[in-house]
């Protein structure tokens, strides 16, 4: 039986038809996506464009991961299994707020001196959704990580997130997959897609004080209202405020 057609209901851009991740995204069951990607792509039924679909229609609704033990055991999870280029990956994507398409744009003389085996202090890009440039102070932590992946690496103009099997950066739906295999290791609660960290970036640098003003410049939004979702802002947020205003 076909799915009547309701207002507010779309058709699948794939096929002309309804999907079952359409339907659940529409019907507010977006965790569920995660889980239904996992078991059609199992079964053969769904393609990997078609996952990348399903994590852009989403990505609107991904949220951050709030818990700053689970975002640092998310952090270890790929270095401790010796696994550097997925954990510079997770490491970039959560202390930089990078778009995921600019993180796979990054080379290796970006962000690493090959002639001094160390990485870089700032990195410096152009933003390829905003045309704008960025310049990002490198944390210790995403440091560390280049130089484990990138000890032995001997030509500058790699892509940093390297598929060895074609030389080429990793695709988007390969990030989205190793963010989310990794966020379900660890026991993260919710779906973690690619934008999560960049999400979760904002949420933790808010938690410790950065003036959303700087945050809404960070991210390159053009609106106040656009940062404010980004944040994830929780009604516990709102009251550890009142709770802990000492005037």
């Amino acid at each position: 039986m076909g799915i009547k057609k309701e207002q507010g209901f779309r058709k699948s851009s794939l096929s002309g038809k309804y999907s079952y991740v359409d339907v659940l995204i529409l019907l507010g069951l977006r965790g569920s996506c995660n889980i239904l990607s996992k078991m059609l792509h199992d079964k053969g039924t769904i393609t990997t464009s078609q996952e990348g679909l399903m994590e852009e229609k989403t990505m609107s609704t991904a949220i951050p991961i709030r818990d700053a033990q689970q975002v640092r055991a998310l952090q270890a999870h790929f270095l401790e299994n010796g696994n550097y280029r997925n954990g510079t990956l997770v490491i970039i994507a959560i202390h930089t707020a990078l778009r995921i398409s600019d993180i796979l744009s990054l080379r290796v003389w970006d962000v690493y001196d090959i002639k001094t085996h160390r990485a870089l202090d700032t990195l410096t890009l152009i933003e390829q959704k905003t045309g704008k440039s960025k310049s990002i102070a490198l944390h210790s932590n995403v440091r560390e990580a280049l130089e484990l992946q990138l000890a032995t690496a001997t030509d500058p103009n790699a892509p940093l997130i390297i598929n060895e099997r074609t030389g080429k950066a990793i695709s988007r739906v390969q990030a989205y997959r190793i963010i989310r295999g990794a966020a379900e290791a660890v026991e993260i609660p919710h779906r973690v897609c690619c934008h999560s960290l960049r999400k979760t970036f904002g949420y933790h640098a808010w938690k410790k004080g950065t003036p959303s003003v700087v945050l809404m410049d960070i991210f390159n939004h053009s609106s106040y209202s656009t940062t404010k979702r980004y944040l994830g802002i929780t009604q516990d947020d709102k009251n550890s405020v009142y709770l802990n205003l000492d005037i």
